[in-house]
């Protein structure tokens, strides 16, 4: 299961990857990565991403398999 979505407001992009709870984060840049307590990624974030950035790769993203539809909040 993941799920994109985009903050409008917060200019923020995220990849939600799994449903565990986020017991530690990973901040490098303008990326957060959210980890369980087995060090599993269950989020990434990517700030400042501009909504033309973001219309721009939402094509691309619904080209990868798997994928729950994007939202736009």
């Amino acid at each position: 299961m993941v799920k994109i979505g985009y903050d409008k407001k917060a200019r923020t992009l995220s990849f939600r990857i799994s449903r565990g709870r986020s017991v530690d984060s990973d901040v490098q840049d303008n990326v957060v990565i959210d980890r369980d307590k087995n060090g599993r990624i269950v989020n990434v974030e990517i700030m400042d991403v501009g909504l033309e950035e973001f219309k721009k790769a939402r094509p691309n993203m619904r080209k990868i398999a798997h994928l729950n539809p994007i939202v736009v909040r």
